[in-house]
């Protein structure tokens, strides 16, 4: 019973060290790109994105909860601008 069961400890640790050794190698960069074409003038689509209170006007997450306050600090538009 102890031999099967070493072999079994023996068998399973030594695929966790092969696969410690191929994870190893493998270049973890991940790059992920999406597009869409919008068919819209680009000034259309700029004034509907500029600011975080333009894209709060189309929003889907605020019909999960329609009760929900927000306030805005700093410049529209501008580097800063947040949401609380």
């Amino acid at each position: 019973m102890m031999k099967i069961l070493k072999r079994i400890i023996l068998v399973l640790g030594s695929i966790l060290i092969l696969w410690m050794i191929v994870a190893a190698f493998i270049s973890g960069d991940c790059v992920y790109e999406k597009s869409i074409t919008i068919n819209a003038p680009s000034e259309k689509v700029w004034q509907q994105t500029n600011t975080l209170k333009a894209m709060d006007q189309w929003s889907p997450w605020n019909e999960l909860d329609p009760q929900m306050k927000k306030d805005w600090t700093g410049t529209t538009g501008q580097p800063g601008e947040k949401v609380c």
